[in-house]
């Protein structure tokens, strides 16, 4: 049961008040004397420098603020659940985040529903006194520069939220808006993946009279595939590789980590370089409004992620009393769900202030969940209602992982930390260090506490069975009964978790790696023979773009030792795997002969169902010798892969693997390869073919258009033309936009996601000697698209410009463009 949980489970009463954001316990920022140096260098990376914790924290958050005040802002309103004051109860999240896009009201209510005074309390008691210091000048250097914004800053600065009501009026910044950000990170692959659904979960309407019959105990429950997307964001992910001495052209270690995220938007990654002189100095990147590097290096060590395949949440199937669907059973007995009240301040189109008041309910277990939006037959009836239960609940460790990391002195030493803290709450880790011929990859952290012979023995019946296909390994057991119940180990991080010796943990002289398939083979040289289903599938076919990972890692090894040049020239090289297997079939099927007009009626798109009404004929011809004069690749002048990903999503759907289109076998033992034949017959083909001429059509495309006439990005209203694409047609290099899932336009200025921060580390010569560390930033430091910066940064990425990073001091020196000295 996790700590937050269990604490609930103590109450002596069921109605437990939820009302911390409404009324906060103020963790205030006490008048501290704070002093920090913040450095600008050319590519726009801040350098923050400063003495203690807390003139460290003090100048991050004065430069966060510098750079992303409205998001930044815009995240503290949101985290504190008051989004329907600032912005009315009607609206909703603009920009895609890890918690989606709810309406106000409902992240209102997720939020102060899951970070009430007591969850506050614990996370602040769980901090060092380092941690309490860094988090305490983290807000007082955002509230430093929100002070500076109203009085001394040029007015034409952050003009999206300036001289918004909301901002003028909002709180100071405390040190528990620190500690609500870092815990929705936590959250990230958990409960805030059901923000509306745990929002708007009630109790139906008692009466006996109209009680529906009990359901059947073999009914059928029928998800559709889209329903995936409510269990998490597909287009999120990473890729990762590390290179062991054995490979290495110079006997050391090499690192490749490339974030695949949100451009935009309160999860954004924002580069920083930290020091504390004698005890850290680290450079990378964090989320906005962490107070940490997350990803990076220092001056022994260096690391990556990515997001893990790995279960962070479950769902307990509860049995209701008949008579009242706020009780439940467990074994012989009946107990009663805890009553939640919840107060949420909104202000109306007028400008008036009001409260609307909410009850909500949870079980020791975690709070209820209303998944109706997935099927009706999960959604909380008189017999049966899901209770979700997150395994990082009580995870309050997020702040001292990363410092520990930071850190350490070897890689021995970060392992150590990484093994002892189990905190990261949903990422696998990569790291390598100085003069250590190993690559480390480890997936540890907070799992529900469901090993198989659990998830046997206690799957709930039918909604298991329907998530078993949706999402295999997501624990769904029968919580009327106590024998299934999470289990806890002697080395669990938390309880009811798996235990540290059941993760994925791996040494490697070779290579490790990871595109977001499970770690059954992160280590390619030695594929794990184990994994717990809910740490992620093993001998089933892998994502595309992990497909395309491997062959580039054995592409690499053939070549000869591997160079960090090599890697950087692979990895960035725009080339959908789909095509490579599948086009040249497709063609020999479809196109026999290019010389004359070849008609197909088509009735209907196959992507979305639509209807053409009258069908048409399309002459599929000219796109017949589009796609057999493509050069196969998604480079920024190719002409051909716009039309290719029009056809790959007609043939594939948003499947990941490309199952649908990819005809068996799968052999474990190939996985990289295999499977490789086109499954579709020569009928569908020029279905999906045609289907696509039209929607090129309807975008006003050419068949043969350069791909960078469609995938765009505008940085101060200059187009800059990109390559790559999405991983579900197999890129490695991943640039996509929620418009490129299906038809329309493929411009990154609206919802973009993918490459973001990409480092390619190693440490050559002697201990003293600097890191080679080159990166690209795609989405840049700052959340206006049109500061100059952002364009610079994206232009870079485009052109494949790999930058050095400035990291020692005479490094740093010689390329500062500015710098501010803060005193408070």
């Amino acid at each position: 049961m996790g700590l937050l949980l269990a604490a609930c489970a103590r109450s002596p009463s069921a109605d437990i008040a939820a009302s911390a954001a409404s009324a906060p316990f103020t963790a205030s920022v006490a008048a501290r004397h704070y002093t920090a140096d913040i450095r600008r260098t050319i590519d726009g990376t801040a350098h923050i420098r400063a003495d203690d914790w807390g003139g460290l924290g003090f100048g991050f958050g004065y430069a966060q603020g510098q750079d992303n005040l409205c998001t930044l802002a815009e995240s503290i309103v949101t985290f504190r659940g008051e989004r329907s004051l600032a912005f009315g109860a009607k609206g909703r999240v603009a920009q895609r985040t890890t918690f989606g896009q709810p309406t106000n009201l409902d992240a209102d209510v997720f939020f102060r529903l899951m970070f009430d005074d007591g969850t506050l309390a614990r996370y602040r008691a769980a901090q060092s006194p380092r941690g309490r210091a860094l988090a305490q000048g983290f807000a007082a250097g955002i509230n430093r520069y929100l002070k500076d914004v109203r009085h001394l800053s040029d007015a034409r600065e952050h003009a999206a939220c300036r001289n918004a009501d909301w901002l003028r009026h909002l709180a100071a910044v405390t040190e528990d808006d620190v500690y609500r950000r870092l815990y929705a990170a936590t959250l990230a692959a958990g409960s805030a993946t059901q923000v509306a659904a745990i929002a708007n979960a009630q109790p139906p309407a008692v009466s006996l009279a109209s009680a529906p019959p009990p359901d059947s105990p073999t009914q059928k429950i029928a998800l559709s595939p889209s329903a995936m997307t409510l269990l998490n964001d597909p287009a999120l992910g990473s890729n990762a590789i590390a290179f062991g001495a054995e490979l290495s052209a110079n006997g050391q270690p090499i690192l490749y980590g490339s974030p695949h995220w949100y451009w935009e938007g309160a999860d954004r990654l924002y580069p920083a370089h930290l020091t504390i002189p004698g005890k850290l100095d680290a450079s990378g990147v964090g989320l906005l409004g962490t107070p940490f590097v997350m990803i990076g290096f220092t001056q022994n060590v260096a690391w990556t992620h990515t997001v893990s395949a790995a279960r962070r949440f479950g769902l307990m199937a509860l049995t209701l009393d008949p008579a009242d669907p706020t009780r439940y059973r467990v074994d012989a007995r009946i107990e009663a769900m805890q009553r939640v009240q919840i107060a949420v301040p909104v202000r109306d189109a007028q400008g008036h202030r009001s409260s609307l008041s909410f009850t909500r309910y949870r079980t020791g277990d975690g709070p209820l969940v209303n998944l109706s939006a997935m099927s009706p037959a999960l959604g909380w009836s008189r017999q049966h209602a899901f209770v979700l239960r997150d395994a990082n609940a009580g995870n309050f460790g997020l702040l001292e992982h990363y410092l520990h990391l930071a850190q350490a002195k070897s890689l021995d030493a970060f392992v150590a930390s990484a093994r002892a803290d189990a905190a990261n709450p949903w990422v696998n880790t990569l790291a390598i260090g100085r003069h250590d011929p190993r690559a480390w990859f480890g997936d540890i952290g907070p799992v529900p506490g469901v090993p198989d012979a659990l998830a046997k023995a206690c799957t709930a019946m039918p909604a298991g069975e329907a998530f078993a296909r949706l999402a295999p390994g997501l624990p769904v057991l029968d919580g009327s009964r106590s024998a299934c119940a999470w289990q806890t180990e002697p080395d669990s991080p938390l309880p009811g978790t798996l235990g540290r010796h059941a993760m994925p943990d791996i040494m490697s002289r070779t290579v490790v790696s990871n595109m977001n398939d499970s770690a059954w083979l992160a280590a390619p040289d030695a594929p794990l023979r184990h994994l717990s289903a809910v740490l992620g599938r093993r001998d089933a076919p892998l994502s595309l773009r992990s497909r395309a990972g491997l062959q580039r890692i054995a592409a690499l090894r053939a070549a000869g030792p591997v160079t960090p040049g090599a890697l950087r020239d692979a990895v960035l090289h725009a080339q959908p795997l789909s095509a490579d297997l599948t086009r040249q079939t497709l063609l020999a099927r479809v196109c026999p002969s290019t010389n004359g007009p070849i008609d197909v009626r088509i009735s209907r798109d196959g992507l979305n169902g639509k209807a053409f009404e009258p069908a048409r004929n399309v002459d599929i011809a000219p796109a017949c010798r589009v796609l057999a004069a493509w050069d196969g690749t998604g480079e920024r002048r190719a002409r051909g892969a716009n039309l290719w990903d029009a056809v790959w999503i007609r043939l594939a759907g948003v499947d990941a693997t490309g199952q649908r289109a990819l005809a068996p076998p799968f052999d474990a033992s190939q996985a990289a390869t295999s499977p490789a034949g086109l499954a579709a017959d020569r009928a569908t083909l020029a279905q999906a073919l045609g289907a696509a001429v039209l929607e090129m059509q309807s975008m006003g495309l050419a068949l043969d258009s350069r791909r960078d006439e469609a995938l765009f990005a505008t940085r101060g209203g200059r187009r800059i033309g990109l390559s790559g694409g999405c991983d579900i047609a197999g890129y490695f290099s991943i640039a996509c936009a929620d418009a490129r899932m299906g038809p329309g336009r493929y411009a990154m200025d609206t919802t973009p996601r993918g490459d973001t921060y990409l480092q390619v580390v190693s440490f050559p010569g002697a201990p003293a000697q600097a890191v080679d560390a080159t990166t690209l930033d795609a989405s840049g430091p700052a959340d206006d698209p049109d500061d100059p910066r952002n364009g610079e940064a994206l232009q870079a990425w485009a052109d494949k410009r790999w930058q050095r990073a400035a990291f020692s001091e005479a490094d740093v020196a010689a390329a500062t463009v500015s710098a501010l000295h803060l005193s408070q």
